[in-house]
């Protein structure tokens, strides 16, 4: 069986720019990066989204996700009919963990534990 691999995606650690995410995604194991290729931040450029009531699931997508076997979604189900070596690109937006000042990458080594322990529960 090949072994997964894990790409670190943007809204995990918001607050980083490229180039520091490439860093700790390096430090925190991850195999791949999945940098942002639409604006995420204030300072960023941004186009308006045109839609009705979308302010509350950006919100919920943007900030209120869990941490992969955190949620209420069959996960595990949903991976295990993917072939194993398609890699997993975490995005798990963690703003409240950032405003309680808990790390980039602490919270990026959280989001893959939590992703090994989801594939493997022996990990």
């Amino acid at each position: 069986m090949n072994e997964r691999s894990f790409s670190l995606a943007a809204l995990t650690v918001l607050e980083l720019s490229p180039p520091e995410m490439v860093e700790v995604a390096a430090r925190a194991g991850y195999d791949q990066v999945g940098l942002r290729l639409v604006p995420a931040t204030p300072e960023e450029h941004h186009f308006p989204l045109v839609a009705d009531a979308m302010d509350e699931i950006i919100r919920q997508a943007r900030q209120a996700r869990c941490f992969p076997g955190e949620g209420d979604i069959d996960l595990a189900g949903l991976l295990a009919v993917l072939p194993s070596d398609v890699p997993l690109s975490l995005e798990i937006p963690t703003q409240e963990l950032r405003e309680r000042g808990v790390s980039a990458l602490t919270r990026a080594r959280r989001a893959l534990a939590a992703s090994r322990r989801l594939l493997d529960p022996t990990c």
